[in-house]
C-alpha cells in the first residue's frame, strides 16, 4: 500500500510539465494542447497564470470546443501536471458566427507568439523601468468580445508583478502593436 502511494506520487511529480516563459516554452504548450484536445479544437482563450503567492507553479486554463456552432465550450485547467474540466460554458453571440470569436492553434494564432510577447514585455521592463525582479503573473491570448477588423480579433495580454506588488501590463494585437499598456 505504501509502495503504491509512493509510486503514484513519484509518477505525478515526474509528469509535471514546465513551460519556459518564452516562445519555445509556449510552442511546447501549444503542442501539448494539440495532443490533449486535438488539432481542430477551437478556443476563445488560453491563459498561463501564476498559481498563487509563494507558489512557483503556473496554471494553464483554456476555454475550448470541438464544435463552434454548438455555442458550448468547456473550461479545462492544468495545475500540477493534471488536466481537469472546471466548467461548462454557454456562449451568446450577437452578430457573426461563433467561429468569428474563436481561434485554432497554428491556424489563426501561433501560441509561441504569446511567449514572444512575454519575452518582449520583460525586456521592456528591464530596459525602460530598470526592473529585473518582475515575475510573470499572467499571459493570455483571447478573442475580443467586439470585433471590428481582423487585427482586433485576437488580443495578447502579458502582466508582470514585482515583489513590492506593482503590476505592469501590455496588451498586443495580432500584428504586435501595443493596444494599451500600464507600465
Amino acid at each position: 500500500m505504501v509502495v503504491g502511494c509512493l509510486l503514484i506520487c513519484i509518477s505525478a511529480i515526474s509528469c509535471k510539465t514546465k513551460y519556459e516563459q518564452n516562445a519555445e516554452g509556449f510552442a511546447k504548450l501549444s503542442a501539448d494542447l494539440e495532443k490533449k484536445f486535438g488539432k481542430e479544437s477551437w478556443y476563445t482563450s488560453i491563459s498561463f497564470s501564476k498559481a498563487g503567492e509563494g507558489n512557483e507553479g503556473y496554471i494553464v486554463a483554456v476555454d475550448k470546443t470541438d464544435d463552434p456552432s454548438s455555442l458550448r465550450q468547456e473550461r479545462w485547467v492544468k495545475s500540477g501536471g493534471i488536466w481537469e474540466q472546471a466548467a461548462n460554458i454557454t456562449m451568446e453571440i450577437k452578430g457573426g458566427k461563433p467561429s468569428d470569436y474563436m481561434f485554432r492553434l497554428n491556424k489563426e494564432i501561433d501560441l509561441s507568439r504569446l511567449g514572444g510577447f512575454v519575452e518582449t514585455t520583460k525586456k521592456k521592463l528591464q530596459d525602460e523601468k530598470k526592473i529585473n525582479d518582475a515575475t510573470l503573473k499572467l499571459a493570455i491570448v483571447s478573442t475580443n468580445t467586439t470585433i471590428l477588423n481582423k487585427a482586433e480579433k485576437i488580443n495578447y495580454t502579458v502582466i508582470y508583478s514585482t515583489p513590492d506588488n506593482n503590476t505592469y501590463s501590455i496588451t498586443y494585437n495580432s500584428k504586435g502593436d501595443i493596444l494599451n499598456s500600464n507600465y
